[in-house]
């Protein structure tokens, strides 16, 4: 007695008239490779001021660096002018860094200066 789906050599039986399509199986997330945030969740930003300048700095992806540590792509995005730099850090949670830190962490994105892990 045959249980659950259909043979090889087996036709597919039509779908009905209002029938949703059977949904695709989701795919495997690829070791290295996030998957994306979820859509309702938002970006997390931070705005902070550094030489009388206002930056904005989001978390626009996660990567992982040498020996699997996990990485942030920060991008500080400069409020007057059309002006931005990325930088990744090792994983942190921006809220709870305070202005001078994230000077700091400008000033090494300016510089293209890479993370210590």
């Amino acid at each position: 007695m045959k249980r659950g789906g259909r043979s090889a050599d087996e036709p597919r039986r039509p779908r009905r008239v209002g029938e949703a399509p059977t949904p695709a199986r989701p795919r495997p997330v690829r070791e290295g490779f996030a998957p994306p945030p979820p859509v309702d969740e938002p970006e997390p930003s931070v705005r902070f001021e550094a030489d009388g300048v206002s930056w904005h700095v989001r978390v626009t992806g996660e990567h992982r660096g040498a020996g699997g540590v996990p990485l942030l792509e920060l991008r500080f995005e400069r409020s007057d002018a059309d002006e931005w730099r990325t930088l990744l850090v090792p994983r942190l949670d921006p809220a709870v860094l305070d202005e001078a830190r994230w000077v700091v962490l400008l000033r090494r994105a300016r510089l293209g200066e890479e993370p210590a892990s």
